[in-house]
């Protein structure tokens, strides 16, 4: 019994460790694991990135106008292009 609680203790800590090492952001297009970091550095919070204008994502280093457009149609629903 105390072998099964042991493998399923390591098993869960495995999985979070695995959903803990990549960001939400990188689920948007032209988003990698890089600009994902710059922005969270920049911002602090994923709230902060998704509060943002794009003018405001621009400002982060190595961030795009193209990219910012991306972030900011993710999380405000809009799908037009520039």
């Amino acid at each position: 019994q105390e072998e099964i609680h042991r493998f399923a203790v390591t098993s869960m800590s495995r999985a979070k460790g695995r959903t803990l090492t990549h960001s939400s952001l990188e689920k948007i297009d032209g988003v990698g694991p890089a600009k994902a970091r710059a922005l969270l550095a920049h911002f602090r919070t994923i709230g902060a990135v998704k509060n943002a204008t794009e003018e405001e994502l621009t400002q982060c280093r190595g961030i795009s106008a193209g990219v910012a457009h991306a972030v900011y149609s993710h999380y405000h629903g809009k799908d037009d292009d520039q």
